[in-house]
């Protein structure tokens, strides 16, 4: 007569007929999968958001948001075990659990998005008992249930599957930023022959997103002359009829600083935004101007893409490599949509009801809105060290979001987002407040750097793209500006990106680099093969 043995609590009770060896081999499976199931589960928000926006932040963007949400399953799972679940049963409770906490928010908005009548209906004071209900019925089910292994191992393996794509992406991307820095353009390189007499230090202060004045009076309403006025005083020539070669900020900023239309890079051309990413961090002319001598000075824009965080030296406002990696410092971009799509979604809300508004460590335009002010004070400050030098900062102002100005900083994650997509109405706005704003950290910086330098600089001023899109020539329009010390002569107010530095090499540097024919080109999309050419209709009037 077979005899049965009561399993201790918390154990996998042996299989009939089974060994001790068989047992064990069969519980180790177990606790593997109900670990697997749940992790993956966890890590896979952290991962697609990433990937999805590996255009414009840094793999290292989801360390914190990840660690957090492996914390999560880790917790759930332990503690189902702790109240005597067996392995497979807790690993499908603590899945469940890390769904319903890391999906709440997406199924609310998803609710309130379906339907006009369901956006006034739903609300979390509903919503949040029902689920929580719900969730507590599921729980009891499991509890309640042997489940088998398969149900895990499936959940696991699709777990992992989802996990695959983001995780080849963002790991494609760290490879890539390992490789050791190539210059594409060492053929071409025509500083050797140059004989650099003179050497003044070199601006690039790029604008993201900065229109054109008559558009900005135009889309806007608003009269940008008195800034411009306030440049020509310091000896700025202006771009008044200047548009950016391309519609969006990695074609534009890539022709640049590399001297040349994407069209017509070095072979392989980049058949991709990540390709060409690279030609931005490694370009032609930091390649020419460290070759004359150059100390390269770079300031992080918060898109890793446009960061030279290898320049000799890289300026950013994070403190230490903690912040730097993310795990320290206000919540992120990133971190704000991860939040807005989660069960803390309810809380932020509660929160904002009560507060009116968040803390500033859970506002992602504070991180935003230190940076800009960081890299200004700190453009003026760089002006009286040691020369030559190549100061670059890429600005992400007054590209949305909007949250310059005097009663502009007080944004939530909701409005955050909204604002970063550009809606129209308010936002149209909010745009030219911003603008307003900017131009007074502009022009004191641009004041203290000129007072500080040892001897007169180039600044190149501009935008890589505009914003209104009511046309495509429209969208290229930009804010174009130089100041060329007693060079000034060759500047013509038509003169596109691609032609800047290929302007300041031959006039202050001697090189047979001759200028090339300005054009502009609209695409849809991130299409790096079809390009839609534009014609400038610009035509000078009185004031221009």
């Amino acid at each position: 007569m077979a005899s049965f043995t009561r399993p201790q609590k918390g154990r996998e009770p042996p299989a009939a007929g089974g060994n001790t060896a068989n047992h064990q081999g069969e519980r180790g499976r177990n606790k593997l999968i109900a670990w697997a199931a749940p992790l993956l589960f966890a890590a896979y928000p952290a991962f697609q958001i990433t990937a999805h926006n590996i255009e414009h932040v840094s793999p290292l963007g989801a360390l914190r948001p990840l660690l957090l949400g492996l914390l999560l399953a880790g917790s759930c799972l332990i503690i189902l075990r702790g109240l005597g679940w067996q392995w497979l049963k807790a690993g499908l409770g603590a899945l469940l659990l890390v769904v319903f906490v890391l999906s709440y928010g997406q199924i609310y908005q998803s609710l309130k998005a379906a339907h006009p009548i369901l956006s006034n209906v739903v609300r979390h004071r509903f919503l949040l008992p029902i689920s929580l209900l719900v969730l507590t019925a599921a729980l009891i089910v499991v509890a309640r249930w042997r489940p088998p292994v398969v149900v895990l191992s499936v959940l696991a393996i699709a777990g992992g599957l989802g996990l695959g794509q983001p995780a080849i992406v963002l790991g494609a991307d760290a490879w890539r930023a390992t490789r050791p820095a190539t210059e594409p353009f060492a053929d071409e390189l025509i500083c050797r022959g140059l004989e650099a007499t003179w050497r003044p230090d070199i601006y690039l202060i790029v604008l993201d997103a900065y229109e054109r004045h008559d558009v900005l009076l135009e889309a806007h309403s608003f009269d940008n002359t008195p800034f411009l006025a306030e440049l020509e005083q310091l000896g700025f020539s202006i771009g008044y009829g200047s548009l950016s070669n391309y519609r969006y900020t990695a074609p534009s900023m890539a022709s640049l600083l590399n001297m040349s239309y994407v069209q017509d890079l070095p072979q392989p051309a980049p058949q991709s935004w990540v390709e060409l990413s690279r030609t931005i961090r490694q370009p032609r002319i930091r390649s020419e101007l460290e070759c004359l001598g150059y100390e390269v000075i770079a300031f992080d824009s918060g898109v890793a893409w446009t960061s030279w965080p290898d320049a000799d030296q890289f300026r950013s406002q994070e403190p230490n490599w903690l912040h730097r990696i993310g795990l320290l410092g206000p919540i992120s971009r990133i971190e704000a949509i991860l939040l807005e799509r989660s069960l803390a979604l309810a809380v932020l809300d509660a929160v904002q009801t009560s507060a009116r508004q968040l803390p500033s460590w859970l506002d992602p335009t504070q991180e935003h809105v230190g940076r800009i002010h960081f890299t200004f004070e700190e453009l003026a400050a760089v002006a009286g060290e040691a020369s030559p030098k190549f100061v670059y900062a890429h600005i992400v102002s007054p590209h949305p979001p909007m949250v310059l100005g005097q009663d502009r900083i007080e944004y939530g994650a909701e409005a955050f987002e909204r604002a970063f997509a550009g809606q129209p109405g308010q936002a149209s706005g909010d745009y030219a407040a911003q603008v307003d704003y900017l131009n007074q950290l502009v022009v004191t910086s641009l004041r203290q750097i000129i007072e500080r330098s040892s001897q007169p600089p180039i600044i190149i001023l501009t935008g890589d793209h505009g914003w209104a899109d009511d046309s495509p020539e429209q969208k290229l329009s930009i804010l174009h500006a130089y100041l060329l010390p007693g060079k000034g002569a060759a500047f013509y107010p038509t003169i596109t990106p691609v032609n800047t530095f290929r302007l300041v090499l031959r006039q202050y540097f001697g090189a047979d680099l001759p200028l090339l024919e300005d054009r502009s080109y609209y695409s849809e999309g991130r299409d790096l093969q079809n390009f839609e050419a534009v014609e400038n209709t610009w035509r000078p009037r009185a004031g221009d």
